[in-house]
């Protein structure tokens, strides 16, 4: 009955336009029942959604619904044994919990509400990334030797081409550079400056690093145009984007910190010294609220802890009140922002609830498989084990391999190879001798030999020349170096190897035959 099923589930996904893969059809084909266990309807909607958590990258789609119903069957189970509240099952559905309800508050409360309107990102590029200015850079030793240069550029003395390649040491010229570059890249103390310049204008020498003075020279200018606009877009949407989320966030965090009435002893903050706590604030909170309290003692562990991976990351030292503000942020805003999504139990509701109540019935399962059929799998005998080698020797043990030296060419010249190992000549200095090089020598496993190389090697002794024969569509003899028979792999060797696998069968047959039994008294 159940193949029949599967093959009706089949039939209607496919008249309803969808793949197996896919399998999104309409609401009443999903409303449809697929199976009913004990009295229990499971519709064709249910097997999707289960069919989209548990299939994996390269997953063929089941041949029949059975791995469906077994899942079913062992997840009722664990539900009649209350697994969900085992510790280690618990701890992997908060940690779940958290990571997906943290993913739902933050798409809520910041990424849906992210607003960049086009306007706003050609205004940006209008102001930050037009025009282009091709701006000539010229650096001197000293006020004195710009003010030369300045006068001689500026009423064409010279130009700027020749600046360059006259003796530094007279023009007190140490650095030139010709840039394009976009307003947001030009210094302020530039900009108005750079701003006023008209083409082959220059600017008075300018104060610049160590001392020096830089003159700047207007090129040209590159107005910004459609094509320039579409490569630095995406650049613009990112960084607007980036400034919108940390906002946004930040908003968020002030809510949570006034919903939950979060109070800060400031003073303590301030002045807070993890390595010297006063006695008497050992046991005083910092932070107090409806959702959390901060001792010191917890403080002091999450500042020690942040200043130990500063430290190994080589980051710099900040001031003491000012890193005590950044831990205490840190840690207010993950655990408000945590607590507000978990209060918010996205679980109970689309589109959470339909992965978490999946995610909670797998790892029940997984539970019920440790506890019923995992540590009985595990209970293999050394008897089990030698018995399962020898009965598969041959996949524990090397191959018969052969070793030997093979000269192929005209059917002249490998027959007087031969003859001549006939008479006592060396079969290499006579393939030498005749083909002008060595023979090839090749060690492989008699079974994959060549067929026509395989049925003469069989027949070989050690260091005997076989007659001329066809191999490779060409004329061929070959002398058997070596021949090495199947040798067992030592059961040590592979004993932990035969152990696992027979773990894995005999867990396989354990969750069958438990399978089978609960088929047996269930009506399907």
């Amino acid at each position: 009955m159940p193949r029949l099923i599967y093959i009706a589930l089949l039939t209607i996904l496919c008249l309803a336009g969808t793949t197996p893969q896919l399998a999104f059809a309409s609401p009443t084909t999903n409303e449809q029942t697929l199976v009913t266990i004990n009295g229990t309807r499971h519709s064709i909607g249910d097997f999707k959604v289960w069919w989209k958590n548990w299939q994996e990258k390269g997953m063929a789609f089941p041949e029949s619904p059975e791995p469906f119903i077994n899942w079913q069957l062992l997840a009722k189970e664990a539900q009649k044994m209350d697994l969900a509240k085992v510790p280690r099952v618990r701890n992997k559905l908060s940690t779940f919990l958290k990571v997906r309800a943290l993913m739902r508050l933050k798409y809520e409360e910041v990424e849906t509400k992210i607003d960049i309107p086009e306007n706003t990102l050609r205004q940006i590029y209008q102001n930050e990334y037009s025009p282009r200015r091709n701006i000539q850079s010229f650096l001197f030793i000293d006020e004195e030797k710009a003010a030369t240069a300045y006068e001689d550029l500026s009423q064409g003395k010279i130009k700027p081409g020749e600046l360059q390649g006259k003796n530094h040491a007279d023009t007190g010229l140490i650095g030139y550079q010709e840039k394009l570059m976009r307003p947001r890249e030009i210094k302020s103390e530039w900009k108005e400056v750079i701003t006023k310049l008209k083409k082959d204008e220059i600017t008075k020498p300018l104060p610049y690093e160590n001392h020096a003075f830089i003159l700047l020279r207007l090129e040209n200018v590159q107005e910004g145009d459609e094509n320039d606009y579409q490569t630095k877009k995406k650049f613009i949407h990112q960084k607007i984007w980036k400034q919108q989320h940390q906002e946004l966030t930040s908003k968020l965090v002030k809510q949570l910190k006034d919903k939950y009435q979060v109070q800060i002893n400031q003073d303590i903050v301030d002045n807070f010294n993890v390595e010297n706590i006063p006695a008497k604030l050992a046991d005083k909170n910092i932070v107090t609220s409806t959702a959390m309290n901060l001792s010191t003692a917890l403080f002091a562990q999450k500042v020690l802890a942040e200043k130990n991976l500063r430290k190994r990351m080589g980051f710099k030292e900040m001031e003491q009140k000012q890193f005590n503000a950044m831990v205490l942020g840190n840690i207010l805003t993950q655990t408000l922002v945590t607590h507000e999504a978990l209060s918010r139990h996205y679980e109970e509701k689309p589109p959470l609830k339909e992965t978490f109540d999946f995610y909670r019935n797998h790892r029940s399962i997984i539970e019920i498989e440790n506890q019923l059929f995992q540590a009985e799998a595990k209970k293999i005998s050394d008897a089990e084990i030698t018995s399962y080698y020898n009965a598969n020797l041959a996949e524990f043990s090397t191959p018969a391999t052969v070793t030997y030296a093979e000269a192929s060419g005209s059917e002249e010249k490998v027959k007087k190879i031969w003859l001549g190992t006939l008479t006592g000549g060396d079969f290499s200095d006579l393939v030498e001798k005749h083909l002008d090089h060595k023979p090839k020598t090749t060690t492989m496993p008699i079974d994959h030999l060549d067929p026509a190389v395989k049925n003469v090697i069989k027949n070989l002794v050690t260091n005997e020349v076989c007659a001329p024969f066809t191999a490779a569509g060409q004329p061929t003899t070959i002398k058997l170096l070596k021949r090495e028979e199947t040798q067992p792999t030592p059961l040590a060797d592979v004993k932990q190897k035969i152990s696992k696998r027979l773990q894995k069968e005999k867990f396989k047959t354990l969750r069958k035959d438990y399978l089978n039994q609960l088929k047996s008294r269930l009506k399907i």
